[in-house]
């Protein structure tokens, strides 16, 4: 089995195990005395790969509970609690923002939470594990499970606030294009976010609910007194607090896509009410030319030679006065200006209400 006995905070590598002294720090120690953990302090970690955790839980049969075993033994599955004799199980979702502008990366970190020991296992070892180790050996990490467990959550979503900012900038963007009528690649550009909010929403969405029950079940088992807690429950409302925020920003995209598909849906009907327009426009040059059209004796002017600009002259006739005709009774693009007299309400309205991203685009 693979022992781990002076790590540093530079050599985080998994698998590893070390020793709280309640101060905020930590001491490193062999894998093999993670048994002793209430011998040897009030609360031991350890830390695994998936792919090493076969050869710890080979050494543990007997120790831990069956449910446990086969908990690390299986890859990372859903965001639930699951109590287990004088423990909880849980997996830990978040986010990490790589450097030089790379996707974001999505871990998820299987967690067994015991009266004196922790047992974390993902592969590759996340920030937040990297961090807390960090801390632990300069002597400025968390002092108990509880503030180990909050502390690794807040770490888990301190990406996201950066992520919803920059999304929030582009949301204001495309809707500033939506409002100036600059649409083109704009549904495009709307669904990658669309598609990048929903995989965040399904991956970070059930650790809300994972937090609260937690911040129950741990009074429940007793695992730590009462006052350890402050580190949880602000995690629990920094967690609650952004996913408010993911929620409104779907919501925004989704009040976005409405406003583009009522934008395109009006320029089509000003193409087919044009369309019209010239329909009706060209409707009496079209008869008047048919009926010259027929091969029968008797047309008028057929034999003259001004006959052809007689005609020529009567269409533009037609032509100018049936224009004239629609200009008068206001029929011609009335769409275009509802519209704009449309979004001239809704810009006064937003500037009156102090709302831009609401009033502004309902109003398109």
């Amino acid at each position: 089995m693979t022992t781990t006995s002076a790590l540093t905070p530079s050599q985080p590598e998994a698998p590893w195990s070390v020793v709280f002294d309640t101060k905020g720090g930590a001491q490193p120690a062999p894998l093999e005395t993670a048994d002793g953990a209430a011998a040897i302090g009030p609360l031991t970690w350890v830390h695994l790969h998936p792919g090493d955790s076969a050869h710890f839980l080979l050494s543990q049969v007997g120790k831990l509970p069956s449910k446990v075993m086969e908990y690390f033994a299986q890859p990372a599955g859903q965001a639930r609690l699951v109590a287990v004799a004088d423990g909880l199980l849980m997996t830990l979702r978040g986010l990490e923002q790589p450097p030089g502008g790379l996707p974001a990366e999505l871990p998820s970190i299987q967690v067994w939470l015991g009266r004196n020991r922790v047992v974390t296992s993902a592969s590759p070892v996340p920030a937040a594990i990297r961090e807390i180790y960090s801390d632990l050996m300069a002597g400025a990490g968390p002092k108990g499970p509880a503030d180990f467990l909050g502390r690794l959550a807040l770490l888990l979503f301190r990406d996201l606030g950066p992520l919803l900012d920059d999304n929030s900038g582009a949301l204001d963007l495309l809707e500033t294009r939506i409002l100036t009528r600059e649409v083109d690649h704009l549904g495009r550009e709307l669904n990658t976010i669309r598609l990048n909010l929903l995989r965040l929403h399904r991956h970070l969405s059930p650790q809300r609910t994972l937090l609260h029950e937690l911040l129950l079940e741990y009074g429940r088992h007793r695992l730590g007194p009462e006052e350890t807690l402050s580190t949880l429950r602000e995690a629990s409302g920094w967690v609650d607090d952004r996913l408010e925020r993911l929620k409104g920003q779907r919501e925004h995209c989704g009040a976005l896509q409405e406003a583009l598909a009522d934008l395109q849906s009006q320029r089509m009907n000003n193409a087919l009410y044009l369309l019209s327009l010239y329909t009706a426009l060209f409707l009496p040059m079209g008869v008047l030319t048919g009926l010259l059209g027929i091969n029968l004796a008797g047309i008028p002017g057929e034999k003259s030679p001004w006959g052809f600009w007689i005609v020529c002259l009567l269409l533009v006739l037609f032509g100018a006065a049936g224009y004239w005709v629609f200009r008068k009774l206001g029929l011609t693009q009335p769409i275009a200006r509802k519209g704009r007299k449309r979004h001239r309400l809704g810009a006064n309205n937003s500037a009156g209400k102090g709302h831009p991203d609401h009033n502004a685009v309902e109003d398109t």
